[in-house]
């Protein structure tokens, strides 16, 4: 019987202003994409452990939340024929990272590769301009990788993917509708019927992007009136991201001539 999951999902929007100020950085799951951890420490930047290759969070220094709850205490035999006590915190059973009692009270070690962060514009940035090929570069393209909003589904099946819908209301606009961001927490799309009635568009545009028969996809509603959940059958998520990112940028072409610039 599949897992139940539910993502937590924080971008920096659900972030207050003062947090914004130090620039705290949501990380999330790299199995499930549910929110992991929240830390002023840069991933790329902090020390690693030699032993394991996991990240080393001076949470004394860096003020870090962890998200995760622990999961079991275990021991490890070192080199040195010593033993180190590690109470790890996992995210729906897969292990994140740990603590160690026998070490500094203050440090979390996070396992390489276990989490991720997303920030859509800033990561295109970063592989434009990326042309050396040092530790810290390999880290940024292990990282962008497909946001949470656009996960796994629980039966394995397809992949979900968290829209926030907004109506092209202006006639120039309705020429603009399509992908028009995407962040951690959702997809934002433009569609021309009104909002209680646009599931159908929805369904067909999804369709149409990552390249199914509307038969494959699906339209959840969700909390809100712009909140829906799409189900893509037969794909996985990073297919449906890479559909989603070139829909965007060929849209924000359109989009370019369709609009007067001010």
């Amino acid at each position: 019987m599949p897992v139940k999951r539910s993502a937590h999902v924080l971008s920096s929007d659900d972030i207050p202003l003062d947090a914004r100020a130090r620039a705290l950085t949501p990380y999330y799951c790299a199995s499930c994409g549910d929110h992991a951890l929240t830390t002023e420490a840069n991933l790329a930047l902090v020390p690693r452990r030699r032993r394991d290759r996991a990240y080393v969070i001076d949470c004394a220094k860096y003020p870090t939340s962890i998200a995760c709850k622990e999961h079991s205490v275990i021991a490890v035999k070192l080199p040195n024929g010593n033993v180190e006590v590690q109470r790890r915190f996992a995210c729906n059973g897969v292990p994140i990272g740990y603590r160690s009692p026998g070490a500094r009270d203050e440090l979390a070690y996070v396992f390489a590769n276990a989490v991720r962060a997303f920030d859509y514009e800033r990561d295109r940035e970063s592989q434009r301009g990326a042309t050396s090929t040092n530790e810290n570069d390999d880290f940024a393209k292990k990282m962008r990788i497909h946001p949470p909003c656009v996960r796994v589904s629980s039966n394995g099946k397809g992949t979900l993917v968290d829209c926030d819908v907004e109506r092209a209301t202006s006639s120039s606009a309705r020429g603009a509708r399509g992908v028009r961001g995407i962040s951690a927490s959702a997809v934002r799309v433009s569609v021309s019927a009104p909002l209680h009635a646009c599931d159908e568009e929805m369904k067909e545009r999804l369709a149409s992007i990552v390249g199914v028969g509307n038969d494959q996809v699906s339209v959840t509603r969700g909390r809100s009136a712009t909140a829906r959940t799409v189900f893509v059958a037969g794909k996985t998520p990073s297919e449906v991201f890479e559909a989603l990112e070139r829909a965007m940028g060929n849209d924000r072409e359109r989009t370019s001539k369709i609009l007067p610039t001010k």
